[in-house]
């Protein structure tokens, strides 16, 4: 069978061309009704709807199968994989996104934490006005695989220095001369820049209710310092876990300063997303006031930050 009859598109390479058979020849020759190899072929591509190629490489259309309905199919096709493209880097992201935000694990069942802490600053970025504190104590609860609550933290030994002159007496209102006791406190774990915290984590802090983190009682008028109004600080502020990936007792919850007295943390990322570190007193000056300490805190049970 010559190669000009077979279908258009048939693999032809390899194939030669038959001499006729000369009467008389003992070779066979196809008897009638006989269904040749070629045909064959073509039932058995229209049953299964396969396509075939040419030797040139050029495409061969199934039966049924337009250029249209050829190029449609294969459209769809990239269009369905590139939104799966899009949906699992969008889910990977979210995943990534959440996991980096640390936890305590496990979640104590006995959810009491004690902290204590030497010399404590709080001072204008200038150090122009300062409050410096002998020692704290720190009372709260862990209230979920990533907060505190019911915190609260207490000063003592404290005085008020006004650019450079002083000390003078100082106290939060309600307490006892030399004492700042904050509001209830509640906070949450972050994730913070190493450049500002080198173990990544970090605990931010804000008022449980209301939005004030204490209430200074005013400084009375003295040879030493000017008098001052009560002012009340809102705002937030926020330190460094300062241990990760180890279960224990103890962890440090590190307030740092630069060496030009600004805040080394600037911004932590909970669970709502960035949060500027962040606070003033209302009422009085309108400058942003940094904590300087290091809190040694003791659990009721072994955990981890992770």
């Amino acid at each position: 069978m010559s190669p000009a009859i077979l279908p258009p598109g048939f693999p032809t390479w390899g194939m030669q061309h038959r001499p006729a058979v000369p009467a008389g020849s003992s070779r066979s020759v196809p008897r009638p009704g006989a269904v040749s190899t070629s045909t064959h072929v073509r039932r058995v591509l229209a049953k299964t709807g396969a396509r075939t190629h040419s030797p040139s490489g050029g495409h061969a259309w199934a039966p049924n199968e337009t250029k249209g309905s050829h190029y449609m199919r294969f459209k769809t096709r990239g269009i369905l994989l590139a939104l799966v493209a899009v949906f699992a880097m969008s889910a990977v992201a979210a995943s990534g996104a959440s996991a980096a935000l640390p936890e305590f694990k496990p979640v104590p069942t006995k959810k009491k934490f004690t902290s204590v802490s030497g010399e404590f600053t709080l001072t204008t970025p200038d150090q122009n006005n300062e409050f410096v504190c002998s020692k704290s104590t720190t009372t709260g609860e862990v209230t979920g695989a990533g907060t505190v609550g019911k915190t609260i933290v207490k000063f003592t030994g404290c005085n008020y220095y006004d650019n450079g002159n002083g000390p003078c007496p100082a106290h939060s209102t309600g307490a006892k001369v030399g004492e700042i006791v904050t509001d209830a406190l509640k906070g949450e774990l972050g994730s913070v820049a190493t450049t500002e915290a080198p173990s990544g984590a970090g605990l931010l802090l804000e008022p449980e209710t209301g939005h004030d983190l204490l209430v200074m009682a005013p400084v009375e008028h003295s040879a030493e310092c000017e008098a001052t109004i009560e002012t009340a600080m809102e705002g937030n502020i926020a330190g460094e876990i300062a241990t990760v990936g180890k279960k224990q007792l103890t962890n440090k919850l590190v307030f740092a300063r630069l060496s030009g007295g600004a805040a080394k943390l600037k911004k932590i990322t909970v669970k709502r997303g960035s949060v500027k570190v962040k606070n003033t007193f209302i009422g009085g000056s309108a400058e942003e006031w940094v904590f300087g300490m290091s809190d040694e805190t003791t659990f009721e049970e072994a955990l981890e930050v992770t």
